[in-house]
């Protein structure tokens, strides 16, 4: 975050795999780069809340790790030529909301649309990944939160036989699509634009949400989504609503069947 602007990503399965303080260090690099029209040539103070990451930039790398020696490496090769100095503080946790709420990746739906939502394919009775921030439905499974009313983690849980909502993160996308094929159930799905191999098996086309800048927001409408935000459609495209029901894991199941 940088002058109230955000920008975020999602690492893939490989890079995810990586220690938390060789992502924290890297994720410097990234927003350093994404900013550089508004940084290039100026004196700038990175506040981090790792500890790493701080004595990495403050001391130009560290013996104590290979992967960040390269990381570090790689953020002084790029910043050098470019920034006038790199300099870091730490930041507290608890003084840092607005990054770490951005670090959960939960984008919320502007509720108008949410009702538009509803009043088109029917209203959904339990939202399958939330945050007390971001859910829609009364109730609702949290990947995090203790206080969700259907626990955490819905793929651990069992789902109800009713009419359900869920905006997911990229990796999740698929596993849900599985459970849905699989158990028959009936599901309103948010996915980026683009990505057309989830909406192959939908039973009617996709439907584009309404082009408006406040359809998705993050830490009670404070934060909207911009095109160039990583975590959802990077070229711009409003996020696509695709309607998943029990004929679909009919019509998969009969495509199998022996002809006769």
């Amino acid at each position: 975050m940088w002058q109230g602007r955000t920008v975020q990503g999602q690492w893939s399965a490989q890079e995810g795999a990586r220690h938390i303080n060789v992502l924290e260090l890297r994720a410097v690099l990234l927003a350093l780069m994404h900013f550089l029209p508004q940084l290039a040539g100026k004196h700038v103070l990175v506040r981090s809340d790792n500890m790493s990451v701080v004595a990495q930039i403050n001391h130009q790398g560290g013996t104590g790790s290979a992967q960040l020696l390269w990381v570090s490496q790689s953020l002084f090769s790029w910043a050098l030529p470019r920034l006038a100095s790199l300099q870091a503080v730490f930041l507290p946790g608890d003084q840092n909301q607005v990054a770490d709420f951005l670090s959960r990746h939960k984008w919320r739906l502007h509720p108008e649309v949410v009702e538009l939502i509803w009043s088109l394919f029917g209203r959904a009775e339990m939202d399958l990944l939330a945050l007390e921030e971001s859910r829609h439905c009364s109730l609702w499974f949290s990947w995090t939160e203790v206080t969700s009313p259907m626990g955490q983690g819905a793929l651990a849980h069992y789902w109800p036989d009713s009419l359900l909502y869920a905006f997911p993160q990229l990796p999740l996308i698929l596993q849900m699509l599985q459970r849905v094929l699989a158990q028959g159930h009936r599901l309103l799905l948010v996915t980026p634009a683009g990505r057309g191999e989830f909406g192959s098996h939908c039973c009617s086309p996709p439907w584009r949400l309404p082009d408006r800048k406040d359809l998705l927001s993050q830490l009670r409408g404070q934060i909207w989504h911009l095109p160039s935000a990583l975590g959802l459609a990077s070229a711009g495209p409003n996020p696509l609503l695709s309607v998943f029901t029990a004929s679909v894991r009919e019509m998969i199941l009969n495509a199998g069947a022996p002809s006769t």
